[in-house]
């Protein structure tokens, strides 16, 4: 939100969100829909196996594979 022209992704190895909390399911699903609203992607059920730092000049830009 501070920043909203940055893209962010936010990978998560479960198929739902905070899912090691002991959390009603709807306020998981609350929290996912909050993120998306501000325009997170999340990926859920997926790992990150590598992260490669960009060529360009730009700080902090990342590829994930």
């Amino acid at each position: 939100m501070l920043q909203p022209q940055a893209k962010v992704t936010l990978v998560h190895s479960r198929q739902q969100l905070l899912s090691s909390e002991d959390l009603p399911d709807e306020f998981k699903a609350k929290a996912l829909e909050m993120l998306k609203e501000c325009k997170v992607e999340v990926v859920l059920g997926a790992r990150v196996q590598d992260t490669v730092l960009g060529s360009d000049s730009s700080p902090a830009k990342y590829t994930l594979k």
